[in-house]
């Protein structure tokens, strides 16, 4: 299924595009701006947040059982993986809650490989509790620490803290858990204590028919056995395969070479990438998904495609606030999901969510504190034009600014152009109430981003959208 050819063919082909991702990041493409900065957003103190606070030989790679991540006795390989096996199995075994009461499983299609056929239930917050039944093929901490290693490597970053990152993703996006067939019960939509259903194929969630799909209810067992029905029909496959929630898209620009086309089944594809990954020393659906930037895409030509980098790229200097998860190059000030800063007091965020949920507060702030309403009095406070571009200090002889004063007209009258109103004019971003206006709220953030970045990139709706709600705001159409 192209495994090595994808990695080899991304490594390749990314390395002539860092040669154009230094130079398409000007601020704001405006003359006389240096590639290596960003116009960057005031927020100090007074902006706090209110709201805070070498491959190794094949293995069999039997899987665990009932929960078991104990580590296989496969010979000769390297130390590095096998203690970081030896670290992650503890976590895993503890992630791992459909490894309920499990019997030997079988599948059509998963034929020769240890399959585990695993009753359990899970508990909502209100006391009730909910079973269903999955078949699974799950990896023990072996097999998942090659992977993770052979992620990083994809990325040309073997270092702890990129392993340690891709192993805390795989557990986010499924506890370590890849169901070929049956039920996964997940709190996710609206996250209010109460689990739903979802029917999965192949690693990948599906609709089936004959099976609500998020149902909060108990299943019926007519529904429960139309989960593992290998006759039961799919009537619409979702985005995300197990087991580090990797998109067809993510995979086409990791792979372009060996890509799904667009009429062939995603689960159908993600499930026998996996089945071949299986006892081999990397798994192409983590290493795609290892060098995506949450909620970026790169835009050209009228298309957009997810934002795949290699750690050297997101080394270049033009590139901090993408590496930093601020997509908006915002400023400290204790925000939630703010991890550090760095020498020019930029925050950085643990995921770019909470770089989101950054900017929708600040503007927010810029609002309830300051009365700001029109780009032009917002953009004299986010990047004034007092301040050097890219936050560095002016030189302590001449008392200029190395690469020029932030270009806050330009960058008022460009994101207010992108508005559809004056550069003086209200932007109408809140209403009377203090709900945030939606329609306002997105193309003011994908603007403002455009600016910093570079108009190469552009985030997700649902990156703005997660931005929103976990800034506690109300929004409104």
């Amino acid at each position: 299924m192209g495994r090595g050819m994808g990695a080899k063919n991304k490594i390749n082909t990314m390395g002539a595009a860092l040669l154009l991702l230094t130079a398409c990041a000007t601020p704001g493409e405006t003359p006389g701006a240096s590639p290596a900065d960003t116009v960057s957003a005031t927020n100090d103190g007074s902006e706090r947040d209110d709201a805070a606070r070498a491959d190794a030989p094949e293995m069999s790679g039997a899987a665990a059982i009932g929960g078991d991540a104990e580590l296989s006795s496969e010979p000769i390989l390297s130390p590095e993986i096998t203690q970081f096996a030896e670290e992650i199995a503890p976590r895993l075994q503890d992630a791992r809650y459909m490894e309920g009461q499990c019997t030997d499983g079988a599948f059509p299609g998963w034929e020769g490989l240890p399959l585990i056929d695993c009753a359990y239930s899970v508990k909502n917050a209100d006391e009730t509790t909910r079973d269903a039944r999955v078949i699974m093929l799950n990896p023990d901490a072996v097999q998942l620490a090659r992977w993770v290693f052979s992620a990083c490597e994809a990325i040309l970053d073997p270092s702890a803290e990129c392993r340690e990152r891709v192993f805390n993703a795989t557990l986010k996006a499924s506890g370590g858990q890849f169901p070929v067939a049956g039920i996964v019960y997940e709190d996710i939509i609206p996250g209010d204590g109460a689990f739903e259903t979802y029917a999965f194929r192949n690693g990948v969630t599906v609709r089936l028919a004959g099976l609500g799909h998020r149902l909060v209810r108990p299943l019926t067992e007519n529904e429960k056995a139309i989960s593992v029905d290998p006759e039961a029909s799919v009537e619409r496959v979702f985005r995300y395969a197990r087991i580090m929630s990797t998109t067809r898209e993510q995979y086409q620009v990791y792979a372009p070479d060996a890509a799904p086309g667009d009429d062939q089944r995603w689960d159908m594809f993600a499930g026998e990438i996996y089945r071949n990954a299986w006892g081999q020393s990397a798994l192409p659906l983590m290493n795609a998904r290892a060098g995506i930037k949450d909620g970026l895409f790169r835009v050209a030509d009228g298309e957009s495609e997810p934002a795949w980098f290699t750690k050297p790229q997101l080394e270049a200097r033009n590139m901090l606030c993408i590496r930093y998860n601020n997509y908006w190059c915002i400023k400290s000030a204790g925000w939630n999901g703010e991890i550090g800063t760095d020498e020019r007091n930029h925050a950085i965020f643990s995921e770019a969510a909470f770089g989101a949920r950054a900017f929708f507060r600040l503007m927010r702030n810029y609002r309830v504190r300051h009365n700001l309403r029109s780009t032009k009095e917002i953009f004299n406070r986010y990047a004034p034009s007092t301040d050097c571009i890219g936050s560095v200090p002016r030189d302590p002889v001449t008392g200029e600014c190395p690469n020029g004063e932030n270009p806050t007209i330009a960058y008022a009258k460009r994101v207010a152009e992108s508005l559809g109103v004056g550069f003086e004019d209200d932007i109408q971003l809140f209403d009377g109430e203090g709900r945030i206006r939606r329609s306002v709220a997105l193309p003011l953030a994908r603007a403002v981003l455009q600016f910093e970045l570079g108009p190469r990139y552009a985030p997700s709706d649902a990156l703005l959208d997660d931005g929103l709600e976990r800034a506690g705001l109300t929004v409104i159409p």
